[in-house]
């Protein structure tokens, strides 16, 4: 066995740190550049497409909706920053997380010593409710019925 399966499987809210800051800096990019060079604020003025650079990484992003799908293309890594991207926050949710997961080829994630599986909705869910009873993150958003639809953690280093 190597080191890393030693280990087990990264935690969530480790997942959330890397995650989270990432998301942040990519979307301020894309506002920063679309503000210098097409002089535009309004988010549904920025490109379609394109690239941006975070951390010496050329990331290419599309948009779609309201969001936009950021890749790495030397590590495959995909950002889906999807919700208030013209705010300083950007929130995380298990769909985004669930991609992220994927395209880093992370297929658990650890809680409180319990193993979620990455590649089901409902689990990564369940993880994510597991840290907002930590108290390692809170609802940010609440659907109608009361379940929460994205979260940002207490202690979110990149707000």
């Amino acid at each position: 066995m190597t080191a890393k399966e030693d280990s087990g499987p990264p935690s969530l809210l480790s997942v959330v740190h890397e995650y989270g800051p990432l998301q942040a800096a990519l979307v301020a990019a894309l506002s920063t550049q679309a503000a210098r060079q097409l002089h535009v604020t309004d988010l549904f003025s920025w490109p379609k497409s394109g690239s941006v650079e975070v951390a010496a990484v050329r990331w290419n992003f599309k948009r779609h909706g309201y969001g936009y799908e950021f890749t790495d293309p030397i590590s495959g890594r995909v950002v889906d920053a999807h919700d208030h991207l013209d705010a300083e926050v950007c929130p995380i949710d298990a769909w985004r997380l669930e991609l992220y997961c994927e395209s880093k080829g992370v297929g658990a994630v650890s809680v409180d010593g319990q193993i979620f599986s990455t590649g089901d909705h409902s689990r990564i869910s369940a993880a994510l409710e597991r840290l907002v009873a930590l108290g390692a993150i809170r609802p940010f958003r609440m659907s109608s019925a009361g379940v929460a639809l994205n979260y940002l953690p207490v202690d979110a280093p990149w707000l």
